[in-house]
Order: structure tokens, then sequence, then C-alpha cells
């Protein structure tokens, strides 16, 4: 249940300072993921 809140990424991300530029490399990562993914659900890969 905890994991499905997002409670436990939320306090993984206030342990430390994030710097904004990190963090955009995260999420763009956490994109291009969540994409060849969704590519490989489809068959297209």
């Amino acid at each position: 249940e905890c994991a499905k809140d997002g409670i436990l990424t939320e306090i993984k991300r206030h342990e430390y300072y994030e710097k904004p530029s990190e963090r955009k490399k995260r999420k763009q990562k956490a994109a291009r993921k969540r994409q060849s993914r969704r590519k490989e659900s489809e068959g297209g890969v």
C-alpha cells in the first residue's frame, strides 16, 4: 500500500538535496525507461 502511494519514493527524494539538473536527468531517464517498456509491450522492438 505504501509503495502505491509513493510514500517511500517521497522519503528517498528528501533524504538529501538534489540539484535541479540532477532531478531533470533522473526524470528524463525514467521517461526513457517508461517509453522503452511501452514499446516492448506493444511488440515494437
